[in-house]
C-alpha cells in the first residue's frame, strides 16, 4: 500500500515539473536552449539535477557550478502537486480527468506569472472543467457575483493592487466554482499571500498572485471532492 501512494507522489512530481518547467520556458527562462540549465550560469543542468525534489535538494538548494541560490518555487510545486496526487490515489476517473487538466493550466499560469508576471489567457480555459465538480450554477447568482466582483476588479486594477491577468483569472473562477467559492479561495490566496511577505519582507515590491490564488483553487477543489 505504501509503495502505491509513493507512485502516484512520484507521478505528481514529475507531473508539476514538466508543467512548471514549460511555464518557465514561456516565460523566457532557459528558452534559448533545448536543455534545461542554470538560469545564472547556464551550465546545462546533470541528469540528477532534474530529479524532482531529489535534485534541488541535493544541491542544498544552490546551483552546483556558480553557487547562486536556486528559487524553491519549482520545489514546493513538486512537493505539493505530489501530495495531492496521493490524496487523488482513491478518486474516480472523470475526478482525474478534471485535475490533470485544471492543474496543468495552474502549472503553467503559476509559473509565468512567478517568472515575468503575466498570463495566457489561453490557459484561463484548464478552470472550466471545475464547473464538473461544482454543479449548475444559477444565472443570477453568477450576474449577482460577476457586478460586485467587476467594480472590485476594477479599483483593484486602477490602484495598481492586481494585475490584468489576476482579474481575468477571477472572473473565469467565479464562473467556473460561483461567486462564494471564488470568495474563499481569494481568502485563502490572500492568506497565504500575506504570510509569504510577511516572511521575506518584500511589502514594496510588486509580487505575483496568481500562486496563491492556484494554491487556493487547489485547496477548494480537493476539499470539494473528499466531501
Amino acid at each position: 500500500m505504501i509503495l502505491y501512494y509513493l507512485f502516484f507522489f512520484i507521478i505528481g512530481t514529475c507531473y508539476a515539473s514538466f508543467f512548471v518547467t514549460i511555464g518557465q520556458r514561456w516565460a523566457g527562462q532557459n528558452c534559448h536552449c533545448s536543455r534545461s540549465q542554470c538560469p545564472f550560469c547556464h551550465h546545462v543542468l546533470r541528469w540528477w539535477q532534474l530529479i524532482p525534489l531529489v535534485g534541488w535538494a541535493w544541491q542544498a538548494g544552490r546551483c552546483r557550478d556558480c553557487q547562486k541560490l536556486i528559487s524553491p518555487f519549482s520545489s514546493v510545486c513538486e512537493l505539493l502537486c505530489g501530495a495531492c496526487f496521493t490524496i487523488m490515489a482513491q478518486w474516480p476517473l472523470v475526478d482525474w480527468c478534471v485535475i490533470f487538466v485544471t492543474s496543468a493550466s495552474l502549472l503553467v499560469m503559476s509559473a509565468t506569472d512567478w517568472q515575468a508576471q503575466w498570463i495566457s489567457p489561453l490557459c484561463l480555459t484548464g478552470l472550466f472543467p471545475l464547473y464538473h465538480l461544482f454543479g449548475q450554477l444559477p444565472l443570477n447568482e453568477v450576474i449577482f457575483g460577476i457586478i460586485p466582483l467587476s467594480v472590485l476588479l476594477a479599483i483593484a486594477a486602477k490602484q495598481g493592487l492586481l494585475g490584468a491577468g489576476d482579474c481575468e483569472f477571477l472572473v473565469v473562477l467565479l464562473i467556473s466554482v460561483g461567486p462564494f467559492h471564488a470568495a474563499v479561495i481569494v481568502m485563502i490566496a490572500s492568506l497565504a499571500f500575506l504570510i509569504y511577505v510577511s516572511i521575506t519582507g518584500n511589502w514594496q515590491k510588486r509580487l505575483p498572485f496568481i500562486p496563491w490564488l492556484s494554491l487556493g483553487t487547489t485547496y477548494l477543489f480537493i476539499n470539494q471532492v473528499l466531501k
